[in-house]
């Protein structure tokens, strides 16, 4: 991937549009406030640098809001030389608010045309309550993605 078209991801995935003011009443019902760019940049940077270039190496923000941390894991996938397509087929996000769902999604697509980037978005991002199982979004794709995986949902509940 050249340089230019790195740079134009960048300026797209960080671009000030995705920041929206919060309603009180988004802050007082679902506590929404999002992470700032620079304290997402900040903690991705935590992360040893292999979890960028392995093409296999899942992500799941289970509150993705506006997807700020998803967008950086594209990002740094892509400035590894993982294709588009191939990294976002690693990253899986939840969201309770449908516009920020939508928003997710749209930031991910990079405004792709592509059918098949936008059919691994919608299976990828999904709007339903992260904590309850019965949250009619999960209906798809079962919760946390269980129909595709077989995952055994006890296994992802902490320990009592």
């Amino acid at each position: 991937m050249n340089e230019t078209y790195l740079q134009q991801v960048h300026n797209f995935l960080q671009h000030e549009c995705w920041t929206k003011k919060h309603t009180q009443t988004a802050v007082k019902q679902r506590g929404e406030v999002f992470t700032p760019p620079r304290l997402v940049s900040e903690m991705m940077d935590k992360l040893p640098p292999e979890v960028f270039t392995d093409p296999t190496k899942t992500f799941l923000d289970n509150s993705c809001g506006n997807g700020a941390f998803l967008a950086a894991v594209l990002e740094r996938k892509m400035q590894n030389g993982i294709p588009h397509k191939d990294a976002i087929k690693t990253v899986y996000g939840v969201e309770l608010d449908l516009n920020n769902c939508n928003l997710t999604k749209l930031r991910l697509s990079l405004k792709s045309a592509d059918p098949e980037v936008m059919k691994i978005i919608n299976h990828n991002v999904i709007c339903a309550d992260a904590l309850d199982s019965n949250h009619p979004g999960w209906n798809t794709a079962g919760f946390y993605w269980s129909k595709d995986n077989a995952v055994n949902i006890d296994d992802l509940r902490s320990p009592a």
